[in-house]
């Protein structure tokens, strides 16, 4: 898995600020939502469920990584219902799959400072609100993914989209930041206990990559991961010595 440290610019992601209740009530919650337009599954934390004052249908998550196969997990699906911050856009949303956590950084949230620094974004205005990300849209919702106008990038710097429910941040916001994760797709069987059909489904999900696992896998038998293993690195000693 990448770790980008300190001085790493931070990239912005296309997350809005909505309005969601669940189906049936009146409870309104403002929250972020990433527009992930490389998945599959709408995605809500737990959090936000909580939140709702909702309970799901209970299913079974049976989970295939690199690591472990078949591993089950109870989880819950809620029907949610989403809204612009005016309240002028309804979005219907499908069974939402909630998980413990969303994959993406408070870092990566744009703000209007951050966009009022490039001239080509000038008077697009940016919502902020004290709410975590608590949704994530994926391509079962086109509705919500769909383009409206685009403000293309210049000079290396972000460029803006606008959906139905908001104008969305994408590209370098500047500054530092800690990234420290890597979203990638893992294959996911979902059965659930009230007569659903079983589904496979592509769902983003933090996990270790291919040298991390190799590193872990020799370090079983030797404490020095790479003692025995030949070595790309050039000699940088110098030759000569004055």
């Amino acid at each position: 898995m990448p770790l980008l440290g300190a001085g790493t610019s931070v990239t912005g992601l296309p997350v809005i600020p909505v309005e969601v209740r669940a189906k049936g009530s009146d409870t309104l919650l403002r929250t972020y939502t990433f527009l992930d337009g490389g998945s599959k599954t709408t995605l809500c934390s737990d959090q936000l469920m909580k939140e709702l004052g909702v309970r799901g249908i209970d299913t079974t998550l049976s989970l295939t990584t690199m690591e472990r196969e078949n591993s089950t997990k109870a989880i819950s699906l809620i029907q949610l219902e989403g809204f612009d911050l005016d309240e002028n856009i309804f979005i219907e949303l499908p069974l939402v799959l909630c998980t413990p956590a969303l994959p993406i950084s408070s870092e990566s949230v744009p703000h209007q400072a951050g966009v009022d620094r490039w001239p080509h974004l000038k008077g697009i205005r940016v919502a902020e609100i004290d709410a975590h990300v608590g949704l994530l849209i994926d391509h079962d919702v086109p509705k919500a993914l769909k383009l409206k106008e685009v403000k293309e990038s210049q000079d290396g710097g972000q460029y803006a989209t606008r959906t139905l429910l908001a104008w969305a941040i994408n590209g370098p916001l500047g500054g530092n930041g800690n990234a420290t994760c890597t979203t990638n797709f893992i294959r996911r069987s979902i059965t659930c206990s009230r007569g659903f059909a079983t589904w496979n489904l592509m769902i983003p999900c933090l996990t270790m990559s291919l040298d991390n696992i190799k590193a872990l896998e020799i370090m079983k038998f030797t404490a020095l991961p790479w003692r025995y293993l030949p070595s790309c690195l050039l000699n940088n000693r110098a030759l000569n010595i004055d």
